[in-house]
C-alpha cells in the first residue's frame, strides 16, 4: 500500500553532502546521514522525488521548479525542501552543484530505496537500464504526518510539481483562514464556482477541474490578502492581488497566444462570489448569495478545536505509521 494524507512517514535514514559555497565542483565529500525523523520532527517540508539526475524532465522542470520558488515556499512555512532519487549521496551531491541548487534544496541519496520502498511508490525502470527507481512524486509533511501525496501516473510534472504542491498550500490557507471555522462556506465557495465553470464549460468547451479551480482558488486568496508578498516564476515579487493576472499571462504566453478560457472562467467564477458575499453588501448592499442552511447543518459549522496542528487544522491523534 501507498503513502496516504494521515500517515507518519517511514523512519529511513537518507544520504547527502550539506551546502558548501567554497566547494569546487570536482570536490567528492562523503555523504552523511540525513534521519528523516530525527531532521524532520516538528518541521514542515516538502519531499520531492526524481526518477534519476540529470535525466531531461528532471533538471529542465522538476528540480528548477522547487528553486525558483524558494521564497514562495519559505513564505508558506516550509522549512526543509528534500529532493530525493534512487541513487548515492555522491551523485546527488554533484547534482546539487550543477544546478545551483545552494541551501534551497537538499539533494539526498536514496541510494538503497529504502525510504522509496516504504512509502511505496516504486517504480521498475529495468527496460531503461535503471533498474528500481523512485515514482515522481511529492509529498507535504507536517510534523512527520503526511498532509499531501501528489503521484504521476504519467510523464510529465503535474501533481509532483511545485505549482501543485502551492496550489495545496493556497487551497490550505483558504481553509484555515477565509474560511476559518467555516466548513460549509468553504464547500459552498467550491460547489458555486465550480457550477460555474461547469456552465461556462458547455459554451466553450473547457476542461473546468484543472486550470480553474486553481484560479479561482487563487484569486478569492488574493482578494483576502492583496498586500501581501508573493513569488511568481524564476523568483519575481509582486503583490497577491496581481498574482492571477500574472498566472493568465504566462499560460496565454506559454500557449503560443492562445487565450486561457478556463483560467478566466476560474478567475471570473471566484469574482462572482466575492462581489456577492463581500464586495457588495460592504457597500450596503443586500447579501444575496447565502450558504444553504442544509450545508451548514451537514458540515456544522462550530469553532475549531484548541489542538491543532502546524496548518491549523485539526489533530486528532499521532497518526498511523506507514510501515508498521
Amino acid at each position: 500500500m501507498s503513502v496516504q494524507v494521515g500517515d507518519i512517514i517511514p523512519e529511513a535514514t537518507l544520504h547527502y553532502v550539506p551546502f558548501d559555497p567554497n566547494e569546487d565542483i570536482t570536490a567528492c565529500p562523503r555523504p552523511i546521514p540525513y534521519k528523516l525523523h530525527e531532521q524532520l520532527k516538528g518541521k514542515k517540508a516538502i519531499i520531492f522525488a526524481i526518477p534519476g539526475p540529470f535525466t531531461p524532465t528532471c533538471s529542465e522542470t522538476h528540480v528548477p521548479g522547487y528553486l525558483n520558488a524558494h521564497e514562495a515556499l519559505k513564505a508558506k512555512g516550509v522549512n526543509e525542501v528534500i529532493c530525493i532519487s534512487v541513487v548515492d549521496g555522491f551523485i546527488m551531491n554533484a547534482f546539487a552543484k550543477a544546478y545551483k541548487a545552494g541551501d534551497k534544496v537538499i539533494m539526498a541519496g536514496d541510494g538503497s530505496a529504502e525510504f522509496s520502498k516504504a512509502l511505496g511508490l516504486t517504480q521498475d525502470l529495468t527496460k531503461a537500464g535503471m533498474g528500481i527507481r523512485s515514482k515522481r512524486f511529492a509529498i507535504i509533511v507536517d510534523d512527520l504526518v503526511v498532509k499531501y501525496v501528489g503521484v504521476e501516473e504519467g510523464p510529465g510534472v503535474n501533481a509532483s510539481g511545485v505549482d501543485a504542491v502551492l496550489a495545496k498550500f493556497n487551497s490550505l490557507q483558504l481553509e484555515t483562514q477565509v474560511f476559518q471555522s467555516q466548513p460549509a462556506d468553504y464547500v459552498f465557495f467550491h460547489l458555486f464556482t465550480g457550477s460555474l465553470q461547469v456552465m461556462a464549460a458547455g459554451f466553450f468547451n473547457l476542461y473546468v477541474l484543472s486550470d480553474g479551480i486553481l484560479l479561482s482558488t487563487i484569486y478569492l486568496l488574493s482578494q483576502h490578502f492583496r498586500d501581501s508578498p508573493v513569488w511568481f516564476m524564476f523568483g519575481i515579487r509582486l503583490k497577491a492581488l496581481y498574482l492571477p493576472w500574472a498566472i493568465i499571462a504566462q499560460k496565454f504566453v506559454m500557449s503560443g497566444g492562445e487565450i486561457p478560457k478556463a483560467s478566466i472562467a476560474g478567475l471570473l467564477s471566484a469574482h462572482i462570489y466575492y462581489y456577492l458575499t463581500t464586495i457588495y453588501p460592504s457597500q450596503g448592499g443586500r447579501r444575496y448569495l447565502q450558504t444553504p442552511e442544509f450545508l451548514k447543518q451537514f458540515f456544522s459549522n462550530r469553532p475549531r478545536n484548541s489542538q491543532t496542528n502546524m496548518f491549523g487544522r485539526h489533530a486528532w491523534g499521532s497518526g498511523r505509521r506507514l510501515d508498521s
